[in-house]
């Protein structure tokens, strides 16, 4: 989870809402400023079936998109997916 996405769940659950997270990498908790009570799923955001478990297991009513390739030193190397994962999602 990065930056935005940290402090968008922090935000979300201070507001006692229920949160759950969709990441590349399972997520490593080491900013103690966000508090516990969250789910999360692992998954390649490229992967449509790991989107469509993802959001069958939450039933979510709103989906944040806060992905992004922003390495800009490889991104023309690996534009396409940059184009898929920022644009399209």
């Amino acid at each position: 989870m990065g930056f935005l996405g940290a402090h968008l769940v922090s935000g979300l659950l201070r507001r006692g809402h229920h949160v759950h997270v969709f990441d590349q990498e399972p997520v490593s908790m080491t900013d103690s400023s966000i508090p516990e009570g969250f789910t999360i799923s692992s998954g390649d955001l490229l992967d449509t079936n790991s989107i469509r478990v993802a959001l069958s297991d939450a039933k979510p009513d709103v989906v944040f998109h806060l992905a992004a390739v922003v390495n800009l030193d490889r991104s023309l190397d690996i534009a396409d997916a940059c184009m898929r994962v920022n644009v399209l999602g």
